[in-house]
């Protein structure tokens, strides 16, 4: 895995998935790697999240 930012922001947002949502702390972390990546790849992030809302955690 490449390097992770460790951000304010994207802790919240781990802290966020992990206790609202049970996500196990591989699977938050596979959601925010994939997420930074379609974000670097400029693609669009209305997309990924509705994609991604349909996979449950």
């Amino acid at each position: 895995m490449d390097y992770i930012d460790d951000s304010k922001a994207y802790n919240d947002f781990y802290d966020f998935l992990t206790e609202s949502f049970d996500a196990t702390h591989e699977d938050a972390e596979e959601l925010m790697y994939e997420l930074t990546a379609h974000i670097k790849n400029s693609d669009n992030i209305e997309e990924v999240i509705s994609l991604r809302s349909l996979i449950q955690l």
